[in-house]
């Protein structure tokens, strides 16, 4: 690789050092005190504007329109030259050599042909049309195609200004046709360039969309492929391995772990994985995250599809539920669209009621880029062919069927709040349950439509899940309604937690803006049962809604 940059930079400079030799049989430009002075305004205003998206226009606007006008023209092309080639900036020594040779070859080219024409009209429009076929040429140049795509951008337009502004003194001496068609070919030219520039960008962008179809379906086919040979006679580990094994090769991550989540016990089950070593996938089964935890990481500014993505550094993750291949493999990432270490891509698997049974989390892609849109959907297919393999399980039925959380908040359903409270009060601790609902959700719906008012329920539900303790449960009560059991907690205690909630929801940046209101009651103070406690609680709600909403009320 290294040799290769090298011939390029060799190849260029011999390039140069030749232009630059007959340049000087052709021009004979006389080396005074104003070709040095031209030298040193084009390095001072090279070295001032040196980033990419400003070389062409510095150099072009304001160093060759200045010396046109004031110096002489044989000395704009080497003052172009030195200038670039040793600018103060942080640019590589191939771009350095490629660009300035663009820039002396184009300029030297204007002055043979300025002096050598005797119509110096018919000379600018000849050289125009040079620089014209250049760009067209150069779209389809697949070599140094950054610089070539900034030339015919930049430098064809910034040239077209610098000569008008050169000859517009003279224009005034020519006769009335010289200047029309002077005046009438550049804008022409310039329309022409601009128009296939934009067809080849969208050309460019065709292409693109195109092979980003292709790959999609190449993937697919090996998903429906994977799909036809799952034998019925295989065991169910070597089927979930199979499939494990397909998604490393469709989608070209090299971990992939396949959960379900064990609601009895709160905690995730590792059934299957692809890439570990034995010895790690049994550390992460020993030491599985809880299910609300991987519900925490659910939430609705991470969704992608119908999936996950969490960047790095979005949410601490703890280290005992991470693979440590996966963080120790990963060297420095700076590219915003290469995969970090920390990066986290979860795809439900859901049953047939929508409801999250389980996911499957990949990582460590070898092509080092975060997954794309097309990506995720694939995932997505497979994790549905995921439950189809698992719904054939009698040892996994209890994970597949039961329906315990929200599809869309991740929260409790009502049902299984109710039978949670319910032990609760059993056990005789003291705890406090809370009732929030949404201030105006009708109006929001009516006036926003209800896809915004299901986002406003995901944001709220969000809150709460990062607000409240692992030890408390939350709940989607109702349609806009929440329940929190604050377990071991005083009256007090569960005030300031629940307007700590109102707080966070105040703070969500909406249209509409977002309000809760809550009730509160404890136990045993305000009943001993979760009936009374839910009566008690729904009663302090109306009073919170009814004293002008966005506040808590308890008694």
């Amino acid at each position: 690789m290294a040799t290769k940059e090298n011939l390029r930079i060799a190849a260029l400079t011999i390039a140069l050092v030749v232009c630059v030799t007959i340049s000087f049989f052709l021009l004979k430009p006389e080396m005074d005190s104003t070709f040095v002075a031209g030298i040193i305004y084009a390095w001072a205003v090279s070295s001032l504007f040196s980033t990419k998206s400003e070389t062409f226009l510095s150099k072009l606007l304001l160093v060759a329109l200045p010396l046109l006008l004031v110096a002489r023209c044989d000395s704009v092309s080497y003052a172009l030259l030195l200038g670039y080639m040793f600018h103060i900036g942080k640019t590589s020594i191939r771009r350095r050599l490629m660009c300035s040779l663009i820039l002396f070859l184009t300029y030297t080219l204007a002055i043979w042909l300025y002096s050598s024409i005797g119509n110096e009209y018919l000379a600018f429009a000849a050289l125009y049309a040079i620089i014209m076929g250049i760009d067209v040429l150069a779209a389809f140049s697949k070599t140094h195609e950054t610089d070539w795509k900034n030339y015919s951008q930049l430098a064809s337009m910034f040239f077209l200004l610098s000569m008008l502004a050169a000859v517009v003194k003279r224009i005034l001496q020519a006769n009335v046709v010289d200047g029309v068609v002077f005046l009438t070919i550049f804008p022409v030219s310039a329309v022409f360039i601009y128009g296939f520039t934009k067809l080849s960008e969208r050309i460019s962008l065709l292409t693109i969309e195109n092979g980003r179809i292709r790959n999609f379906r190449e993937k697919l086919a090996r998903v429906i492929e994977f799909v036809n040979n799952t034998s019925k006679q295989s065991s169910l580990e070597e089927n979930l391995s199979n499939l494990a094994a397909t998604i490393s090769e469709v989608t070209g991550y090299r971990y992939i772990l396949i959960n379900l989540l064990n609601r009895d016990e709160g905690k995730v089950v590792r059934i299957a994985h692809h890439g570990l070593e034995t010895e790690e996938f049994e550390r992460l089964k020993n030491t599985p995250p809880p299910v609300s935890y991987i519900f925490e990481l659910m939430q609705e500014r991470f969704k992608v599809s119908n999936s996950y993505f969490i960047p790095e550094n979005a949410i601490q993750l703890p280290v005992e539920y991470v693979s440590t291949p996966l963080i120790e493999e990963y060297g420095m990432h700076n590219d915003a669209e290469n995969w970090k270490p920390g990066d986290l891509l979860l795809v439900p698997i859901r049953n047939y009621f929508g409801d999250v049974v389980g996911y499957i989390s990949v990582d460590s892609p070898v092509h080092n880029k975060r997954p794309s849109f097309e990506d995720i959907q694939i995932l997505e297919l497979i994790a549905d062919q995921a439950y189809k393999i698992l719904e054939h399980s009698e040892s996994f039925q209890t994970y597949l069927v039961r329906q315990s959380y929200d599809l869309h908040t991740f929260l409790l359903t009502h049902s299984a709040f109710l039978g949670a409270l319910e032990d609760v009060v059993n056990n005789g601790e003291q705890f406090a349950v809370a009732l929030i609902d949404i201030d105006d959700i009708t109006k929001i719906n009516a006036t926003f439509g209800h896809d915004v008012g299901d986002r406003v329920i995901e944001r709220i539900a969000d809150v709460i899940r990062s607000r409240t303790r692992r030890s408390d449960l939350a709940a989607r009560y109702g349609g806009e309604e929440f329940a929190i059991l604050l377990k071991g907690v005083s009256k007090t205690k569960a005030v300031d937690i629940i307007s700590r909630i109102l707080e966070e929801v105040r703070k969500i940046e909406s249209e509409p803006r977002i309000t809760v209101s809550a009730g509160i009651a404890v136990y045993p103070e305000h009943g001993s049962t979760a009936q009374i406690l839910l009566k008690k609680a729904l009663k302090a709600l109306d009073i919170a809604k009814k004293s002008g909403k966005d506040r808590l009320m308890t008694f």
